[in-house]
């Protein structure tokens, strides 16, 4: 289903059933957006966006996903649109 999305070989029909049954398009897409669920999560609890590098919740390690994304702001290679989600959620980049 994914290569025939890939070329198009798919109608809308199709793809909104198999959005309702919930399919996962882009791994990394789908990753990162739970991460990110993790971090909205983190800061409502503690009250602010800086997450320490070894921080660690359900298994999951934030703390060094939150490093990787300053990582690839820096290196100019994040999409605009992960930047200004991370923004408007109040990142510190340095």
């Amino acid at each position: 289903q994914k290569q025939q999305r890939k070329r198009n070989n798919l109608s809308e029909e199709r793809i909104n059933r198999l959005n309702q049954l919930g399919i996962v398009w882009d791994i990394h897409d789908d990753r990162w957006e739970k991460m990110y669920k993790l971090w909205l999560k983190y800061i409502e609890n503690s009250g602010h966006p800086n997450v320490p590098r070894s921080y660690v919740v359900n298994g999951q390690k934030l703390g060094m996903w939150l490093h990787t994304q300053r990582k690839f702001k820096k290196r100019g290679t994040m999409n605009d649109k992960r930047s200004t989600l991370l923004e408007k959620a109040g990142i510190v980049w340095d």
